[in-house]
């Protein structure tokens, strides 16, 4: 609708010279204006206002095993140790190492003991590992397996063990400003150096701290909705995890089955909760209301540990079968889920796994001596996927892959033609990363 004096052709014409207005000083791609403007945008850190992230951060891994059952009688016994240290060099364009690189290591020796009984129909398996983090409380994980011989081509296998999983560098140490929200790692020493500045509504510069995310901020799905809750941060520690599996196998002479389930409950787990900070004033006395109601805060996403339970569970179907003695046909079919009944809404989990995957095969080495060939379809349902950077939902997807093989015997040599996703149609597995397309080969092998 327009206004009674503004005609449709006046409506056009300021719109023409606005966009005319805003034209003047835009780069123009591929002129030296626009390449020197790139070069220092993708060349300046993001702490100095740029788009560049100068990570040379690294790790050194060291490992050694050692096979002692010639010590023991009886028993196939191994132990070993692992050593890890990590050098977080971002210049504080990632990470929050804004004076000098950070530093920490981790720690862990295991141990593990296999024997088999009643002439191999049971095959034991026990062992146990120890971790410990120069951050974290040292951990002690125990896990025990067994596999049942049914008969010479069938048999059943179960396990239960516990494990943990540190905080990764990001859960602990980022300091990233990705638009939509600031990422902040909340290591206790990292949120003591955490700092970054921002633009008020009145053109102030205020400086939000990691104290202030941790103690001054609130539930940003509560404060959409018109509520104000508390935010409540904590910094973050180890997830734990208690699995158990069990699973079934036949190896026919035509038809091979296998069957496994498995169950693991999360305790502590680590997932993302985003918080309200205003730049100004305090939530616990009101005086941060102004700040609120002037559009002067930022949104943080910050890991922590959730004080639910976490649930998951997986099953798996596995069938190969030889068809007219010629064509081997194999499928694979797998169902995950997580129980978030009870977690937590404000968290985001990032399970980020499909319900259902399922794969089929069919090929054949035997229909020539000088030919065989192989193709594949794949599919997994539709899924939502969460992350700090963004959360979007990934749709179902089929990709279809071939390949034949030629023997060429008076050259020595073989011929491959193939194609992966030969169906043109993009995917994607990730939001944020591009799309996934096709690729077509033709290769060549000689053998003199």
């Amino acid at each position: 609708m327009f206004d009674y004096y503004v005609t449709p052709k006046m409506n056009y014409m300021a719109h023409a010279f606005a966009r005319g207005e805003a034209d003047k000083n835009m780069l123009i791609p591929g002129s030296d204006a626009f390449k020197a403007a790139y070069y220092n945008a993708t060349t300046t850190p993001i702490s100095s206002g740029g788009a560049a992230i100068q990570d040379n951060s690294k790790s050194n891994n060291f490992e050694v095993n050692y096979n002692a059952s010639d010590l023991v009688s009886g028993f196939d016994f191994q132990i070993g140790a692992q050593a890890r240290q990590y050098v977080l060099n971002s210049a504080g364009s990632l990470f929050t190492d804004y004076d000098e690189p950070i530093e920490f290591s981790q720690l862990g020796v295991y141990t593990q003991v296999q024997r088999d009984l009643f002439d191999g129909a049971v095959k034991l398996t026990g062992s146990m590992r120890y971790d410990k983090s120069q951050y974290f409380d040292g951990t002690f994980t125990p896990r025990l397996g067994a596999v049942v011989a049914l008969s010479p081509n069938q048999n059943i296998r179960f396990s239960y063990q516990t494990g943990f999983m540190n905080p990764s560098t990001q859960d602990m140490y980022i300091g990233l400003n990705v638009g939509s929200a600031v990422l902040m790692g909340s290591s206790p020493d990292s949120i003591d150096r955490f700092k970054m500045s921002f633009t008020g509504s009145n053109f102030n510069n205020y400086t939000v701290t990691g104290d202030m995310v941790m103690n001054n901020g609130l539930i940003f799905q509560d404060f959409v909705a018109g509520t104000f809750t508390p935010g409540n941060l904590k910094p973050v520690e180890p997830q734990h995890v208690m699995s158990r599996e069990f699973g079934y196998r036949l190896n026919g002479k035509k038809v091979s089955i296998d069957l496994a389930a498995h169950w693991s409950t999360f305790n502590n787990f680590i997932a993302s909760k985003q918080v309200v900070v205003p730049l100004y004033g305090s939530i616990a006395n009101g005086s941060a209301l102004a700040a609120l109601a002037a559009g002067d805060f930022k949104i943080f996403s910050v890991d922590n540990n959730t004080d639910e339970k976490v649930q998951t569970m997986g099953v798996t179907v596995g069938l190969d079968a030889k068809i007219l003695d010629k064509f081997d046909f194999g499928t694979t079919f797998s169902y995950n889920e997580m129980d978030r009944s009870n977690i937590d809404p404000s968290y985001e989990t990032g399970f980020n796994t499909p319900k259902i995957r399922t794969k089929f095969s069919i090929g054949s080495t035997e229909l020539s001596d000088d030919f065989a060939f192989n193709v594949s379809a794949r599919y997994h349902n539709a899924f939502m996927w969460e992350s700090s950077f963004m959360d979007a939902m990934i749709p179902a997807m089929w990709t279809f892959d071939a390949a034949l093989n030629f023997d060429v015997p008076e050259l020595n040599s073989k011929v491959k033609v193939g194609a992966v996703n030969f169906t043109g149609k993009d995917y994607m597995m990730m939001p944020g990363s591009g799309m996934i397309g096709s690729q077509y080969y033709v290769t060549f092998t000689f053998n003199p």
